[in-house]
């Protein structure tokens, strides 16, 4: 498998999500030897997805105020 980003090799890894609620998380995803992109199901369903509709406008982005 070659990555998306780059066209670097790919393999595969046990990787462990210590910030899930449930506590550990352990899974399997594909991560690039070149650049570090990191490919899992979860992501690849994200990806796919069209944007909703309220995080693409720019009148739901919080204003930074200055002074």
């Amino acid at each position: 498998m070659d990555c998306a980003r780059c066209r670097g090799p790919m393999v595969r890894e046990r990787m462990l999500d210590l910030l899930d609620d449930s506590g550990r998380f352990v899974f399997d995803a594909w991560r690039c030897l070149n650049c570090g992109e990191v490919w899992d199901p979860v992501i690849r369903a994200n990806r796919a997805a069209p944007p909703r509709a309220d995080a693409a406008s720019p009148r739901n982005r919080p204003r930074l105020r200055v002074g």
